[in-house]
């Protein structure tokens, strides 16, 4: 469907029919394979071997997350994949005044349909129910982190409203 998702690249963002499409409102997707994910990591190591002894492991997560995307084209058996952009989140604003029963019910609604999305993804890839993936057994854990990256789960939360 034009506008319901978009590929980041050198022009701009593309939707679905390979036309430009600026609307903030959608996310951006950007294409991830293996070379780009490479190329990142090496850039991150270089940086890293270069900077100060005290700073060298801030580089570890961000290595560790490329090397994640490249276990996920490997347990997707793929070349390729589209990734939602970083700058895709959501953000949960209280009013003040919001019981913490409120709080809790509307931040529980927002990680089900997270995971409403994994599941779906999930069934897509022929993995069944994402509920049923077991954190135990080794191969469904490199599906759930698989599905993590594929659907990452990006909620904040904003300043209290006055």
């Amino acid at each position: 469907m034009p506008g319901r998702w978009r590929i980041s690249n050198s022009r701009g963002a593309l939707n679905a029919n390979g036309e430009i499409d600026i609307d903030p409102k959608t996310p951006v997707y950007a294409r991830v394979d293996k070379n780009i994910c490479a190329q990142n990591i090496n850039a991150l190591k270089t940086q890293q071997a270069s900077a100060p002894e005290s700073q060298k492991s801030m580089y570890d997560a961000d290595i560790q997350k490329w090397e994640r995307k490249i276990t996920t084209l490997e347990i997707l058996g793929v070349s390729s994949y589209n990734e939602i952009s970083d700058q895709s989140i959501i953000q949960l604003k209280n009013q003040a005044g919001t019981t913490y029963g409120l709080y809790i019910e509307i931040q529980d609604i927002l990680k089900k349909v997270v995971n409403d999305l994994r599941n779906e993804r999930c069934r897509e890839l022929g993995w069944g129910e994402y509920a049923e993936l077991d954190k135990e057994e080794a191969g469904d854990l490199e599906k759930i982190e698989a599905l993590q990256v594929l659907v990452p789960e990006r909620i904040i939360e904003a300043k209290i409203e006055q």
